[in-house]
């Protein structure tokens, strides 16, 4: 599973599909398919450790510890393994 900002002030939910991929003449060559639900978690209803966790610098942050509050965010739409 995957969080990702849109941009808004919410997170899209997503979960990866498949292997890694290489592109390399593309303008991001490392891949990984992804099927997006049509769910969104707005930051405000994160609590401040979550948000301050997806919220960090980096192209990846580690929210595993957070399953609980995001499986009660994203509303039973896909199960957190």
């Amino acid at each position: 599973i995957v969080l990702c900002p849109d941009g808004s002030g919410a997170y899209r939910i997503g979960e990866v599909s498949g292997g890694y991929i290489y592109a390399p003449d593309e303008i991001l060559p490392h891949r990984r398919p992804v099927v997006w639900f049509n769910t969104r978690i707005e930051r405000s209803a994160m609590s401040d450790a979550l948000r301050k966790s997806a919220g960090s610098i980096g192209t990846v942050s580690e929210v595993t510890r957070y399953r609980d509050e995001l499986e009660q965010l994203i509303g039973g739409v896909v199960s957190i393994q």
